[in-house]
Parts: C-alpha cells; structure tokens; sequence
C-alpha cells in the first residue's frame, strides 16, 4: 500500500491538469500507441479506462466498442469530455470515480485498461481486485505503468526524495510486488515508452 492519500491524487492532478497534455503527453505516446493496437485486435464490445484524465487514449479505442472512463478528478474529466465531444463516432462515458471502489457490476466489462494508473493509487491491490471483479472471466486487463525494478528506473534511486509521497505518485512501485503476486495469466509483456521507462502488459482475466 502507498504512503499517500486519495485526497493527494485529486490535489496533485487538479494543479497538473492544464498542462498533462504537455508534460506527458509525447513522453508516453509509443505506450498508449502499442495499447490502441492490441486493443484493436481484441475487439471488446465494451470496454473501461481506469484513470482516463484527459482522454488522451479515447481516440484509439475501436469505433465499434462501448467505451466508459473513469476518474477522481473533476478538472481532468472536464478536459477529457471537451475531447469525448469531437470523437462523434465513438460511444463515451465518462464518470466521477474511486477506481479502488468500482460502481459497475462484475463481470461487465470485456476488456480493462489500467494506463498509468496503479503506481498513483493509494492501494494497488484494491484496485486490481476492482478492475478483476468487473472485467469477465478470460477477458483481458492491460497495463501501462512504470515499475522500478524494471528497466532504467532501477537506477532512479534519487526520485523518491524528489518527488515525495505526498504529490500522489509512488517512485517505488515494483514489478515483483505487484504483477506475478496475482493468479491471473500473464500474455505478454514488452517495453515501450522513451527508453523502454514503461511497461505494456497484457492479462487473461482467469478466475477460480
């Protein structure tokens, strides 16, 4: 579990809001990029987004998919409804959201897409078993995130006394601790991003 708070998210991203486009936006476009084609080969009928923020992925979702997004902070939905609104031929729904207590049924949705999401909630592990319970059974979750015993972030040992705690971001959020703890089905997993900084990973929801 993170040493921050829910209410440290929604402050952090109220003052970033105005400017995610710019100091993110190129930064991890090969993920989101990577992400819309394996989903497009997927094809889910319905589909959610964790985390949507400004809606910077719903262009590459397919046409043909239900799709719903979610977040907790009111100032970065208001930016991703302005992009929902040009996108005429796609079915969005956006809402207001803890993803760490999901108001969707189970087994409702076909895929769960998780963009940049675990390493800024206070607890991962609830918002796995949320993103489990909703998307079916052999459907797919599908992840892009940072992890710091992967790639150069192992050697950003200097980024926690960085950034702090408190900006809802946790610098120290790891692979091992996160991903194999789980009884899902690992598909694949690649590097992708500027220097391979991220990982996409793609889950076989199995369940017991």
């Amino acid at each position: 579990m993170s040493h921050f708070h829910a209410e440290d998210v929604i402050n952090a991203y109220r003052r970033i809001a105005p400017y995610y486009y710019w100091v993110f936006g190129w930064v991890f476009e090969h993920g989101r990029i990577r992400m819309g084609k394996q989903i497009g080969s997927l094809q889910p009928q319905r589909l959610l987004e964790v985390g949507v923020g400004t809606g910077i992925m719903l262009h590459r979702y397919p046409q043909c998919c239900e799709i719903h997004g979610i977040d907790m902070s009111q100032e970065m939905l208001q930016l991703a409804a302005r992009r929902a609104s040009e996108l005429d031929s796609h079915n969005i729904q956006l809402r207001q959201m803890n993803a760490e207590a999901l108001e969707y049924p189970d087994d409702h949705f076909d895929c769960v897409t998780l963009p940049h999401v675990l390493s800024v909630t206070p607890d991962a592990s609830r918002l796995i078993a949320e993103a489990r319970r909703v998307c079916r059974p052999d459907g797919h979750i599908i992840i892009l995130n940072y992890f710091s015993d992967k790639g150069p972030w192992r050697f950003l040992k200097w980024l926690p006394k960085v950034i702090g705690t408190s900006s809802g971001f946790d610098p120290d959020f790891s692979y091992a601790c996160n991903i194999p703890c789980h009884d899902w089905k690992v598909i694949t997993e690649q590097g992708v991003n500027m220097f391979n900084l991220s990982r996409m990973i793609v889950i076989k929801n199995e369940k017991k």
